[in-house]
């Protein structure tokens, strides 16, 4: 039986994988955006079946990421006269999950983006881009498409 110390869940250990997964959905949220800009015709021509305002939920995104980024250590004070600091075990942790689930999202909607672009018609042989295309050709909410192809790639 292994025993884990409290200290391994102390927010400055969990801080320093929150900012690579905020760098990680920066960097695609920014290819997010030469995408959009490449799909701008086919949204005008009414070809496209991945909604443009896609983009602006990543953009959300990556907003909160950043900010669940910051520290958690700067947060909250001793729980009792006798801590002279508290591990805060339970926040880091959230902010972990939320962090991962937001950049799942954020490359899910890269995915989608990428896909719709590699193969307009959805008929690649490439695993993931006929999955992608079933997704968004089965005219599902923007939220619902999203859901979906997070828990594809995320798997």
């Amino acid at each position: 039986m292994a025993f884990y110390s409290p200290a391994r869940l102390h927010p400055a250990h969990v801080h320093r994988t929150l900012d690579p997964l905020a760098h990680v959905a920066s960097a695609s949220e920014r290819r997010i955006s030469a995408l959009s800009e490449l799909a701008r015709p086919d949204r005008a021509a009414g070809t496209s079946s991945i909604p443009g305002l896609l983009w602006y939920s990543a953009a959300a995104n990556l907003a909160e990421l950043r900010q669940l980024a910051h520290p958690a250590s700067v947060a909250g004070a001793a729980l009792s006269g006798v801590e002279d600091q508290a591990s805060y075990a339970p926040l880091p942790l959230q902010l972990l999950q939320r962090s991962r689930a937001l950049t799942l999202e954020v490359l899910a909607i890269e995915a989608l983006h990428a896909a719709q672009l590699l193969d307009p018609a959805g008929r690649s042989a490439t695993s993931l881009v006929p999955v992608l295309h079933g997704f968004v050709n089965a005219n599902l909410p923007a939220s619902v498409l999203v859901d979906l192809t997070t828990a594809l790639i995320g798997s």
